[in-house]
């Protein structure tokens, strides 16, 4: 699949367009954080691109675990800035919803892509994606327990 077919490519970019929206006019002293969350939102959009274009079923399926990671984290910090007053409750809500949507897809990425690559549960190796997300990630993207 090429990545511009990927619906969490597609919802992936448009949380970047709405991170780099919230991030324009933050108070000094939040330049740190802007830059990681400019670095990590897209970060998530060129993983679920590179994600699409690999051929082996475990590389697309790492490259999409990598993208949840850079996700939790460009939540991460919306959310910090949120509750440090640096930028606006509701609009940094709606964008984590949005974020949360690119979460649930690209987990169905990984999932599809672990079936087909994945040892069998007794493998030590073979550890869980859910099993390593935090637990506020887990109910933002929805992942049953």
């Amino acid at each position: 699949l090429t990545p511009r077919k990927l619906l969490a490519w597609q919802f992936a970019k448009q949380a970047r367009r709405i991170t780099h929206a919230l991030l324009t006019d933050l108070p000094p002293g939040f330049g740190d954080d802007a830059r990681q969350a400019r670095r990590s939102s897209g970060g998530v959009v060129r993983l679920i691109a590179e994600g699409g274009d690999r051929f082996a079923r475990g590389d697309k399926r790492r490259r999409f675990e990598e993208a949840l990671g850079e996700l939790g984290e460009t939540v991460s910090i919306l959310d910090e800035l949120a509750d440090r007053g640096a930028i606006d409750r509701k609009a940094t809500n709606e964008a984590i919803r949005i974020w949360g949507r690119v979460g649930a897809l690209t987990y169905g990425l990984v999932r599809k892509h672990r079936e087909a690559t994945q040892a069998p549960a007794t493998s030590p190796r073979v550890p869980l994606v859910a099993a390593r997300l935090s637990e506020d990630v887990q109910k933002l993207i929805h992942i049953p327990r």
